[in-house]
């Protein structure tokens, strides 16, 4: 039970059976400070499990959040609008229909590809299934002190009638959804356009991760997911979402030359991924949250430049990392069995093996990996008994 008013200590109990707990069974339950619960996630594990992360904190403590952008997607306030799904296209347009199934066509140089309500294998090759229209262009700039700067700058009305008149055209026509002044809005009209004019009122709703987007490899995964799920992109896909989703991603920051290969592993090794299901807001069916909260605190073994052993097992993983997406598109166009198990032995050969390299970094030791499958096993006997 919460409350207000300040106790001396906090009695947690771990439950593994929800109906034997309810019918008097005494679980196992450690006692904790006030003080161990502040602005972090909660992290509620058993002792054993709480010794051992924070031995990894300590072990290393530069975290994912200091050296990586974790960011949102594209926030329009009207994907009905923004984001198209084609029946054709050429070169040089796209076809689709409207929200009012009405078949448009307008030019191609003003779409990106686009994620949109698909799932995110891990280690695959993200694949876009739409196009967002996109009314910015990206403009770079050098400051004095060398560091260079993105603005998006929304195309004016001019530039929408000379480059886009198809889409210009087709935004127009579905003004009343887009202008929150519009004479004749309607229900799905945006209440809200930040930095709203009467001139720009087919801009998007916010204008976070405009820049985020283009010339800068990520990781992109699901925010609800039932486990580890990140994919590496080197095409500037474009995705949208706020701080619930549906996705997030991370880039590098430019002072710190650590591949996303390397943050993949260690992201999808079982060690850090039940540091982030325990920290979790979880869902129906078992989802967990995966917003940048519970993933910026993951501990980053830093990487001894001048120890050879240290810099072996980093170019290894990164070179396996970038086997098993190539294991991985293949096994996902694979339809035939005689295709696929040679296929699915290969990668999970390479998991074992990144897994390996990645315990020999974070000195993870056999002891620790039976600590994560108990803890795992008990979490889903929790769930399997929560839902009867």
């Amino acid at each position: 039970m919460l409350r207000k008013a300040i106790c001396e200590h906090v009695l947690v109990e771990y439950v593994t059976n929800l109906q034997r707990w309810r019918y008097g069974e005494v679980p196992r339950s450690v006692s904790y400070s006030p003080a161990d619960f502040d602005t972090m996630p909660w992290l509620l594990v058993p002792p054993q499990v709480d010794d051992f992360f924070e031995r990894l904190q300590k072990q290393n403590p530069l975290r994912l959040g200091n050296v990586y952008d974790i960011f949102v997607g594209l926030q329009t306030s009207n994907d009905k609008v923004y984001i198209i799904t084609p029946d054709e296209e050429t070169a040089n347009s796209v076809t689709f229909k409207d929200v009012n199934k009405k078949l448009w066509t307008i030019e191609k140089s003003i779409l990106r590809p686009c994620l949109y309500d698909i799932a995110i294998p891990a280690y695959a090759t993200p694949r876009p299934n739409t196009y967002i229209i996109f009314p910015y262009h990206i403009e770079t700039a050098t400051l004095k002190n060398g560091k260079i700067i993105q603005n998006a700058v929304l195309y004016t009305h001019e530039e929408m009638q000379s480059q886009f008149p198809a889409c210009w055209q087709y935004l127009n026509a579905l003004k009343n959804r887009l202008d929150p002044h519009a004479p004749d809005k309607d229900q799905f009209t945006r209440k809200s356009v930040q930095g709203y004019t009467r001139d720009t009122w087919y801009r998007y709703g916010r204008s976070q991760s405009l820049t985020k987007f283009d010339g800068q490899p990520k990781l992109i995964w699901s925010t609800l997911s039932l486990n580890a799920r990140y994919a590496y992109d080197s095409k500037n896909i474009l995705f949208t979402g706020g701080g619930n989703g549906p996705f997030y991603a991370l880039r590098q920051e430019p002072s710190f030359d650590y591949s996303l290969f390397y943050v993949q592993a260690i992201l999808h090794h079982p060690v850090f991924e039940a540091m982030i299901y325990s920290g979790s807001v979880r869902f129906r069916g078992d989802y967990s949250s995966r917003g940048k909260q519970y993933i910026a605190d993951i501990p980053v073994r830093m990487i001894d430049r001048t120890n050879k052993s240290d810099c072996d097992r980093y170019s290894r993983i990164v070179m396996l990392v970038q086997q098993l997406i190539l294991v991985t598109d293949n096994l996902s166009q694979s339809r035939l069995p005689k295709g696929r198990i040679p296929l699915e032995r290969q990668s999970n050969l390479l998991k074992r093996q990144i897994n390996e390299l990645v315990n020999e970094l974070y000195e993870i030791g056999e002891d620790d990996i039976r600590l994560i499958e108990n803890l795992k096993k008990n979490n889903e006997i929790a769930v399997a008994s929560e839902r009867g």
